[in-house]
């Protein structure tokens, strides 16, 4: 996600990421520098001597600055991380509307789903539509915000999956083996990536 709101391209060097985040971010609101180090560890990009040199220049004692780069690779900074990452979407929300799109919430993980957690708690100050896809397994504490609604989407049944495979493939024989795995390995919910 980070990758494509940067705009990133797939082998961009590190020089050059290093450069697109920091500009992005301080064209942005240069309130928001602290945000920096965070998001460029999180994209694999941060080096100490980056941090130390473009973010606690003569801000803080030495130790406090190795224990500050070093925090960001441990779990109790990724609460903090994430709540920079956000800073940052919620304030280029207000710049432009944002959409955002996670799948599968049903195999998220602690940190992502706190993440999402403190999200959703502040949409209704922004431009944002998130949308998310979950089993019903899968359980949340958004079922009674205002500002969410609840689509259900039904396994297909046999002649509808094969309709929309004749609509997106064309009439071919091989159709039949394309149902047959859609209803086995999605118990006939569209996949449609």
């Amino acid at each position: 996600m980070l990758r494509q709101y940067f705009q990133i391209a797939d082998g961009e060097g590190s020089e050059n990421i290093r450069e697109q985040v920091v500009m992005h971010i301080l064209e942005l609101d240069n309130m928001l520098k602290d945000a920096i180090p965070p998001i460029l560890s999180l994209l694999g990009r941060c080096p100490t001597k980056f941090i130390r040199r473009q973010h606690w220049r003569n801000s803080k004692t030495s130790s406090t600055r190795r224990n500050d780069t070093l925090r960001w690779t441990h779990n109790s900074g990724v609460v903090l991380l994430l709540t920079r990452v956000k800073r940052v979407l919620i304030r280029e929300s207000q710049r432009q509307p944002l959409l955002f799109v996670f799948e599968d919430l049903h195999w998220i993980d602690s940190e992502t789903q706190a993440f999402l957690d403190s999200f959703i708690e502040s949409l209704p100050l922004t431009r944002i539509l998130l949308l998310v896809d979950y089993r019903p397994e899968y359980s949340h504490r958004w079922g009674d915000k205002t500002y969410y609604t609840q689509l259900r989407v039904d396994p297909l049944q046999p002649t509808s999956a094969e309709e929309l495979l004749q609509h997106l493939l064309g009439r071919n024989a091989d159709l039949g083996s394309a149902q047959r795995t859609i209803d086995s390995a999605h118990g006939g919910k569209p996949v449609l990536r």
